[in-house]
């Protein structure tokens, strides 16, 4: 496995679901807002923060669909959310509040050298999330 990138994460809702809703002021305070959830850390994470569950996703696009349709609040990877944001089809809560995040990867066969157009793909997808994300060396 070559680790690529560490992504930052941030917590976004839809203006539809915080429409008449008071908002949150800080990560330990959720209460009475309910969470759309992409994986069980940042489920318990939320939960213990006072966020409700209402949907948990095995899958990173539906949560991120499901939260610009107005489901709840979540935490997701800032290079999937930045085009939404900036269209202000999602609102970023909390800026500046430390949050988790992800690491991104490529696996490999341990036996063999990553190939030039290997790394070539690696840089694309690189290029691509650059903005949102945390470089790691490279080895």
């Amino acid at each position: 496995m070559l680790p690529i990138v560490e992504s930052r994460h941030c917590v976004v809702a839809s203006p539809s679901y915080l429409a008449g809703r008071s908002l949150p002021t800080s990560m330990n305070r959720l209460d009475g807002h309910e969470g759309v959830f992409s994986d069980r850390r940042t489920a318990g994470l939320l939960e213990s923060a006072g966020l409700e569950k209402r949907l948990m996703a095995d899958d990173l696009e539906l949560a991120w669909r499901a939260t610009r349709d107005g489901v709840g609040i979540s935490v997701l990877p800032y290079w999937l959310v930045r085009d939404d944001v900036a269209a202000e089809r999602l609102v970023e809560l909390l800026p500046g509040v430390a949050r988790p995040t992800g690491r991104i990867a490529a696996v490999h066969l341990a036996s063999r050298e990553l190939s030039a157009v290997a790394r070539f793909a690696l840089e694309v997808v690189y290029q691509h999330i650059r903005d949102a994300v945390i470089p790691l060396p490279m080895s």
